[in-house]
C-alpha cells in the first residue's frame, strides 16, 4: 500500500521500470487506428449486487478478489468497469490522454489524491533461487532472475513479450498483459468460466455484459472468446445478434460470420464452426495453416515467394501461414523489389500485404506490424498495420530466404 503522490511516475512510466511506455497518440501519428481505451455511449444495465450476480467483481487470475467493499482503490481498464461491476464506489482517473490511468475507489474518497492503492510489491516475491533457465518449468524477469511458471504473482518480464505472439512465453500456464512500451507482467492464466484477461489482469467471462478493456492484448479477446466477442480499438466486445453491422473480416469471422463481398453475412452452422477450429498450426493437419482461428491450405509457392489469394487475415495469420511453409514475413524492401511477382502471385494489382520492420532487421521473427502497400505503378506507401486489423485488400505474402 502507499499513498498516491507518489503516483506522479505513472503519468510519464506505465511499465514503472525499464522503457517508458509509448503514447497511443504518438502511435496514431503512423497508425491507421491505433489501440485506446475504448469509450460506449451506452453501458450495459447494471447490476443491483454485481458481487452476489458474478461472484467476485474484480478476480484476479491467483484467486485474489478485490471486492466493492475494499478499502483500497485499485486500478481498472476501463472507467465504466466501476460503476457497472461496482456501483456504490467512485471512479477516478490520473494523467491525460492516453497515459490516463482509472481507478475504482471507495465511496468515501472523493479525489485520486486521497486514494490508497492496492499494489503488487514484487520484492515479497522470493526467486528460484538455483534453479535457471529450465523451459516449461521457470522463466526469467525482466531483471535476471528466476521464477517458478506456478508463482501466482504477477512478474514483470522482459520487453520483447510485448510481442508475445511471436516471442512465446516459457511458461504454458502463464499469459504476458502487453503494453505499448517497457517491460510488461506475466500472469497466470485465468480460471476457465472467467478466461478473458483485461489489460489489468482482471478475469471476465465471455459472456459478460459491457466492454472489457484489453488494449493492447486485443489477440486475447480471439484467442480466449473467439465465435463470443470480437475486438475493436483496444475493447473485447460482445458479439452482436445481427451481424451486418461488423465492418471488417476479423470482426466478421471472430463473431462466426461469412465475410462475402465486402459485407458480413449470416452466421456459420456450428458443426462449420468446431470442425476446423485452431488456435496454432499445431491444430491443423499437414499443407495447412490456422487463418483467422480455422484451419486453411498454405498457398503455392513461386520463385521464393507465396502469396493466399483469398483477401483478407490479420498479421498473426500471417506468421502462422509463413511458419507452416517454412518461411518468413517478408520485408518492406523484398516487396518493393519483387512487386510484379507478388502481383502476379496475388491475383491482384493493388493490395497490400504484412511486412516486417526494416529498422528490426535483427530481430527473427519480429511482429510483423508494418504494412506495404504495392500499387500498380509499384510505389510501396508504407503504412502501420494494427496486430489484429483484418480487411479485403489484405494479402499475406510469405519469402524464403
Amino acid at each position: 500500500m502507499r499513498r498516491v503522490f507518489a503516483l506522479f511516475c505513472l503519468l510519464f512510466c506505465q511499465s514503472g521500470c525499464g522503457v517508458p511506455a509509448v503514447p497511443t497518440s504518438d502511435r496514431v501519428e503512423i497508425s491507421i487506428e491505433a489501440p485506446v481505451k475504448a469509450k460506449v455511449s451506452e453501458m450495459a444495465e447494471m447490476p443491483e449486487q454485481a458481487e452476489q450476480k458474478n461472484g467476485c467483481p474484480f478476480l484476479k487470475s491467483n484467486g485474489e478478489c478485490l471486492s466493492c467493499d475494499s478499502p483500497e482503490s485499485f486500478e481498472v481498464a476501463l472507467e465504466e468497469d466501476c460503476a457497472r461491476l461496482c456501483p456504490g464506489r467512485n471512479a477516478l482517473s490520473l494523467g491525460q490522454g492516453s497515459y490516463t490511468t482509472y481507478y475504482c475507489a471507495p465511496k468515501t474518497v472523493q479525489s485520486p489524491f486521497e486514494m490508497n492503492i492496492n499494489e503488487t510489491d514484487e520484492t515479497e516475491v522470493v526467486p528460484a533461487s538455483g534453479r535457471g533457465n529450465i523451459p516449461g518449468k521457470t522463466f526469467s524477469a525482466w531483471n535476471g532472475s528466476y521464477y517458478d511458471c506456478s508463482v501466482s504473482s504477477p512478474i514483470r518480464v522482459d520487453s520483447k513479450y510485448n510481442d508475445d505472439s511471436f516471442t512465446p512465453f516459457p511458461c504454458e500456464e502463464r499469459i504476458v498483459l502487453k503494453q505499448g512500451g517497457g517491460n510488461p507482467y506475466s500472469v497466470l492464466k485465468c480460471p476457465e468460466d472467467r478466461p478473458l484477461p483485461d489489460e489489468k489482469g482482471f478475469c471476465h467471462s465471455c459472456d459478460e455484459e459491457g466492454p472489457v478493456g484489453v488494449s493492447f492484448n486485443e489477440e486475447k479477446c480471439r484467442r480466449f472468446c473467439d465465435g463470443k466477442r470480437y475486438a475493436l480499438r483496444g475493447a473485447c466486445l460482445l458479439c452482436p445478434d445481427d451481424l451486418s453491422g461488423l465492418k471488417d473480416v476479423l470482426s466478421c469471422r471472430s463473431c462466426g460470420g461469412i465475410w462475402e463481398e465486402g459485407k458480413c453475412r449470416e452466421k456459420r452452422a456450428p458443426d462449420h464452426l468446431g470442425a476446423r477450429l485452431c488456435r496454432e498450426n499445431k491444430d491443423c493437419g499437414n499443407g495447412e495453416f490456422c487463418y483467422l482461428n480455422e484451419c486453411h491450405f498454405i498457398p503455392k509457392e513461386e520463385g521464393g515467394f507465396a502469396c493466399l489469394t483469398e483477401a483478407g487475415g490479420d498479421a498473426f495469420s500471417a506468421f502462422l501461414m509463413c511458419q507452416a511453409m517454412g518461411m518468413s514475413v517478408p520485408y518492406e524492401k523484398e516487396v518493393f523489389e519483387n512487386a510484379e511477382l507478388l502481383k502476379k502471385l496475388c491475383g491482384q494489382e493493388e493490395f497490400s500485404t504484412y511486412v516486417l520492420d526494416n529498422l528490426n532487421t535483427e530481430v527473427k521473427d519480429a511482429l510483423p506490424f508494418w504494412g506495404a502497400f504495392v500499387s500498380p505503378d509499384e510505389y510501396i506507401i508504407p503504412s502501420f498495420f494494427m496486430g489484429t486489423i483484418g480487411n479485403e485488400e489484405t494479402r499475406l505474402t510469405c519469402i524464403r530466404r
